[in-house]
């Protein structure tokens, strides 16, 4: 009887360790394949700016993964706000657009880092 046992609670551990290893490859295969779109709403506040931010926005539309149609950039007095979409998969790519080194090649000084605004 004991040896029955020891039998079936081998072939459990067998049989669980056989679907967590399949589980997992299933999710390291399927997660660059999965799609999601990431809203972001970042600003910085800046001590001086371009005269407008026609450049930065349209740098931002041509970033792997961002939305065209959905990158808006306003200000409120020395802040830029920046929103836009971006979709990656469940791996997280592609990566967040390197937003305050292309503020920074653009004119925009004294920005401490674009930080999440929600």
């Amino acid at each position: 009887m004991a040896s029955r046992r020891k039998q079936l609670l081998t072939r459990l551990i067998i049989v669980v360790g056989v679907l967590v290893i399949v589980t997992t490859v299933g999710w390291l295969l399927i997660r660059p394949r999965l799609f999601a779109s990431m809203g972001y709403v970042v600003a910085d506040e800046f001590s001086r700016m371009p005269a407008d931010d026609v450049a930065l926005v349209e740098w931002l539309k041509q970033q792997p993964g961002v939305v065209e149609h959905a990158v808006y950039a306003h200000r409120e007095g020395k802040t830029l706000k920046v929103d836009f979409i971006q979709v990656k998969n469940l791996a997280g790519s592609p990566q967040f657009p390197a937003l305050d080194e292309r503020a920074r090649e653009l004119g925009y000084q004294g920005g401490h880092g674009f930080r999440d605004d929600r």
